[in-house]
């Protein structure tokens, strides 16, 4: 499990890594485990158009914010590319 601190208090994360259907870009869910069994938490990574290279994946910054990258970083769970993309919102 890795730990995520939001709203005050830390959560135990469980990450599900599968991959889109559409396209087969790499898609990770976040679960928590904080009432002792799995809940969906959030998607880490986002859907968008482009396919992407093999273990790469566009974040989801819109709902999680950009403190999800320093998380990825700080679990060495990937680096941060720069590169960028709109969802449409």
């Amino acid at each position: 499990m890795l730990e995520y601190e939001a709203f005050g208090r830390k959560y135990p994360i469980q990450l599900k890594v599968t991959s889109y259907l559409n396209n087969g870009n790499l898609a990770i869910q976040m679960y928590d485990w904080i009432e002792g069994y799995p809940e969906p938490w959030a998607m880490l990574t986002v859907n968008l158009w482009d396919v992407c290279e093999k273990d790469c994946a566009y974040v989801d910054t819109n709902n999680n914010g950009k403190k999800i990258l320093d998380w990825i970083k700080k679990n060495n769970l990937g680096r941060v590319t720069g590169r960028e993309r709109c969802s449409g919102y």
